[in-house]
């Protein structure tokens, strides 16, 4: 696939879930993420969604990982960041 061919390609599929996309930005479970008043346990909720959907696939990934990177960053971090939250006790912001 050239790269303008790879180009077109996002441009469609960007048109194509635009609804979608912002249907995320009201969903009431991640609305909340793009207020400044976003609570801890808000936050945690979301990434715990997002964990949820995106997990199944990274352990399905039908790719070899490279050595240097046994587990993908990211999915390592948000593991890592919903843990966390999940072990901090809720306390009201100020």
């Amino acid at each position: 696939m050239t790269l303008l061919e790879a180009s077109n390609l996002l441009e469609k599929l960007r048109a194509e879930t635009r609804a979608q996309h912002d249907a995320l930005h009201v969903h009431p479970l991640l609305a909340p993420l793009n207020r400044p008043d976003v609570t801890h346990d808000q936050y945690r909720d979301a990434l715990t969604a997002f964990d949820a959907f995106i997990a199944p696939w990274r352990l399905a990934a039908p790719f070899p990982r490279p050595k240097a990177y046994p587990t993908r960053p990211s999915s390592t971090s948000c593991t890592a960041t919903i843990r966390a939250a999940r072990s901090r006790r809720t306390r009201p912001r100020p």
